[in-house]
């Protein structure tokens, strides 16, 4: 976390020999997933980066392509069984603008 409270990279704490690694500075997030044999984990960055990640090199690429939607602020993400499909909260919002006017009241003549 970084001084404003916000998620600052993640890290790895392994159980069995107590030590902990950092593995990145680059996620906002608080969501992570981990691929099939848990050796690799998938997020996005603070710029909305799809990212895949090797817990043991560190060694890190981007998944290129554009997503359909940018995904949503909390940048949750989810992994399937197989590894084949990544799943993301995105949000598409669209709106309209309309401004309203009331007309201004004149003096009446007497």
């Amino acid at each position: 976390m970084n001084a404003a409270g916000e998620a600052n990279g993640f890290g790895v704490h392994e159980v069995s020999t107590g030590k902990t690694r950092r593995l990145n500075e680059e996620s906002r997030g608080y969501d992570v997933a981990w691929l099939p044999g848990n050796r690799q984990v998938v997020y996005f960055t603070g710029r909305g980066a799809l990212v895949i990640q090797d817990v043991e090199t560190l060694a890190r690429r981007t998944v290129s392509g554009a997503l359909p939607h940018p995904p949503d602020l909390l940048n949750s993400i989810v992994v399937s069984p197989d590894g084949r499909t990544l799943y993301y909260g995105a949000r598409q919002v669209e709106s309209n603008i309309w401004i309203v006017k009331r007309p201004v009241d004149t003096p009446q003549k007497q």
